[in-house]
């Protein structure tokens, strides 16, 4: 048992690891991943010729190919080792709720990964 963010865990089911990528069902974040020019950038120009190639459809499908990402652009299809999004149940993160919480919900876990390795469950 683990948490991982989804590149990693793609790393190892792409490697022939014997593991399975399982998502919660109560729902996943999905943070995206960003790319940004500062508003009046010394090379502004530079800036958005830099955006335009990183989210180009050829970057954006050797990210997926090669680097287990899930690709910024629609019809980029997703790496191999990902269930389609709309498999996945996503959620928006609280931010309030996650700051107030982090502490007790990093104790409830490693309990239960304490327990789980103690107890030899492998599931």
């Amino acid at each position: 048992m683990g948490l991982s963010f989804e590149e990693g865990a793609a790393n190892y089911v792409s490697s022939g690891a014997p593991v399975k990528i399982v998502y919660m069902k109560e729902g996943v974040i999905g943070n995206p991943d960003g790319v940004y020019i500062i508003n009046n950038a010394k090379h502004g120009r530079a800036a958005r010729q830099f955006v335009d190639f990183v989210t180009s459809e050829e970057v954006q499908t050797m990210v997926a190919k090669s680097l287990n990402r899930r690709p910024l652009r629609t019809g980029v299809a997703d790496p191999v080792a990902f269930p389609s999004r709309s498999e996945i149940h996503f959620i928006s993160e609280n931010a309030r709720q996650v700051a107030n919480n982090t502490q007790a919900w990093t104790r409830k876990f490693l309990s239960l990964f304490k327990a789980s390795t103690l107890y030899g469950e492998n599931e």
